[in-house]
């Protein structure tokens, strides 16, 4: 079986290629402390001496053990040999086994840590085991481990440990959650699962559902709300599967993303069943949650666009008010000016005040000025009757499907009430 990749190349060459030095950096690179000079002093062989200067300031620059041989790293020895060995030959051959462990179990001793050993794997794999559970992704569970070596001081052990190690806790955690999960879902769950793989019409449920709402349309919103209720009983299941395995919040997204990831026909044929389950689970989970934000960014949308509508037809209906108020008071004016113009004979008052403002409209014109107030919330539920056609096809289907919470009672009561009602398909009228 292929290896896990885990690192990019360049992540790869970072952790676990040799370092390549530049002349410049190898001026202040190679340079030892007292408590070198102290270790080196014990050693006899040139050879030796060089390699532990390497590994060094190897180690010192990646916390890590490389293998390698004297020519391979020629312009490394080179300069040491110039800075604390001029006029010495280079090396014939490397130093022994013996010798080169001898050097990085000094090195360590020096930075204080440890080298990787077999029984130090087991703590690896536990802690690896519960990273899986955390998050699935295998760079973060790589990234961990190396993090947790370095709190144990404990030098890194080999890519293909870690690759063995991280594939093995993924392994354990899909068998966990799909031995898990068997026991978790009942047969009207995987029917309702099943039908996200099945066709509706021209196209598969799944696919109508990863579709997203493009606009505030009539048309979005009502199959946003289809979305919402094909999704609702998998939903309120998912809760308490999804608690009872344990799943973390970018678990859960991770496993969604996977259910998009995979064709209709790789889900469908999957060869473990319940990890395709659990990815539809996942994704009807996550998707069930975006589906309703879309409600309420919709449904508000649309309530603040009638709540200005109707400000809107406020407004218009007050300068009305205004304009036919100033236009009545002038012709109450002019009429009462007639009884001070001395031109006029009394017995053609009344014909001169109709011809200001005709008979007909007297009596409503008198009503004007003994009650000449504007209701501003007449006019505002003037406008939501006019619309009230378009309010219930945009509002009443998000109304009923939305789950509102209220620290007030009696809108709670409302709320509630209203949705009865709505569901009953009764009518308000007697």
């Amino acid at each position: 079986m292929a290896r896990l990749k885990i690192l990019s190349a360049d992540e790869f060459d970072n952790l676990y290629s040799l370092p390549k030095l530049e002349k410049q950096d190898r001026d202040f690179l190679f340079e030892l402390d007292e408590a070198d000079h102290l270790y080196l002093n014990s050693l006899v062989d040139l050879s030796s001496k060089i390699d532990y200067i390497l590994q060094v300031e190897y180690f010192r620059l990646s916390q890590y053990f490389f293998s390698f041989t004297l020519h391979g790293v020629r312009q490394d020895v080179w300069h040491i040999i110039e800075t604390y060995y001029p006029g010495s030959k280079f090396p014939m051959k490397s130093p022994s086994k013996h010798f080169i462990y001898q050097n990085r179990q000094a090195i360590l001793q020096k930075y204080g840590m440890f080298s990787y050993e077999n029984n130090f794997r087991k703590k690896l794999e536990q802690h690896a085991k519960n990273l899986a559970k955390q998050h699935v992704v295998p760079k973060y569970i790589f990234d961990s481990i190396l993090d947790f070596c370095h709190q144990n001081k404990v030098v890194r052990p080999g890519y293909s440990v870690l690759q063995e190690i991280v594939s093995q806790a993924l392994e354990n955690e899909k068998n966990r959650l799909s031995n898990k999960l068997y026991l978790l879902m009942d047969k009207p769950l995987r029917v309702e699962l099943q039908k996200l793989l099945e066709k509706n019409d021209d196209y598969y449920q799944l696919t109508i559902i990863k579709k997203d709402q493009k606009d505030f349309a009539t048309r979005d919103i009502k199959s946003t709300v289809e979305k919402h209720q094909f999704l609702t009983e998998i939903y309120h299941k998912a809760i308490h599967i999804i608690k009872k395995l344990d799943l973390t919040e970018q678990n859960i997204l991770y496993y969604a993303d996977l259910a998009e990831y995979h064709t209709i026909y790789g889900l469908k044929h999957m060869r473990k069943k319940n990890l395709a389950r659990l990815y539809l689970i996942c994704y009807a989970f996550h998707r069930y949650q975006k589906i309703n934000d879309y409600l309420i960014f919709s449904f508000s949308h649309k309530v603040n666009r009638y709540i200005a509508d109707a400000d809107e037809h406020q407004n218009k209906a007050y300068e009305e008010f205004l304009y036919d108020e100033n236009k009545d008071r002038n012709s109450a004016a002019d009429i009462l000016a007639l009884l001070g113009n001395k031109n006029i004979m009394d017995n053609e008052l009344r014909h001169k005040a109709y011809d200001i403002v005709p008979k007909e409209f007297l009596p409503n014109l008198i009503r004007k000025f003994r009650k000449s107030q504007f209701n501003a919330e007449f006019h505002r539920w003037e406008y939501y009757a006019q619309s009230s056609a378009s309010i219930k096809q945009n509002l009443r289907a998000s109304f009923k499907v939305i789950n509102f919470k209220s620290k007030d009672k009696q809108l709670s009561e409302a709320i509630n009430f209203f949705k009865a009602h709505l569901n009953s398909n009764k009518s308000f009228k007697k």
